[in-house]
């Protein structure tokens, strides 16, 4: 940034790389817009602002972010304290399969603010979805502990499908009983 307080402060302009597919021949990876249409925003963004009539006074991050399941790395407690150590506010999105009470009040130090966690349906539908009996379990287990924390800025997204699309009433009812926010479908 060109002033000289303001250019502390981060203006982040992100996308997530969607995926869709099969990961193996278990894990079936449903996707919203397989086209890109985020990242190619975020890059023409990030061209136009490279235009040196362009000159902002808070700086700008550009951040494409892709890989999966956030909670499968070691190192994320640490990556988010570097992106709180900017000054910018840091979320995620997980499938709560390994989100305990522990890792929350890791992740919670580290200055997470915002979580969101995906139910795919009913036990069935669900464990279907992710390809691995127990993952329904985990992820309402993962969801009720996240509701109970008044700090996180939270909310469950449904990827509706064929096979949950006749379950939407009864997801609402277990993710009420939860104390669930917000529910993205």
């Amino acid at each position: 940034g060109t002033d000289k307080q303001l250019r502390k402060e981060y203006i982040v302009v992100g996308a997530s790389l969607d995926g869709i597919g099969m990961q193996g021949e278990t894990c079936l990876f449903p996707g919203a817009d397989i086209n890109a249409s985020g990242v190619a925003a975020v890059l023409e963004t990030a061209r136009v602002l490279s235009n040196p009539q362009y000159r902002p006074k808070r700086s700008v991050l550009f951040v494409i972010f892709s890989g999966g399941e956030p909670l499968m790395r070691r190192d994320l407690a640490e990556a988010g304290r570097q992106i709180r150590a900017c000054g910018c506010h840091w979320g995620m999105v997980t499938n709560g399969f390994f989100y305990t009470a522990e890792r929350q009040a890791e992740l919670l130090r580290a200055g997470m603010g915002a979580l969101t966690i995906s139910l795919d349906g009913l036990e069935p539908s669900h464990d279907w979805m992710r390809g691995r009996p127990g993952s329904y379990s985990r992820a309402v287990e993962a969801i009720r502990l996240a509701a109970a924390q008044p700090r996180l800025y939270f909310d469950v997204v449904t990827c509706v499908n064929q096979r949950n699309i006749n379950e939407l009433d009864n997801i609402y009812n277990v993710l009420c009983d939860a104390g669930v926010p917000q529910w993205r479908i």
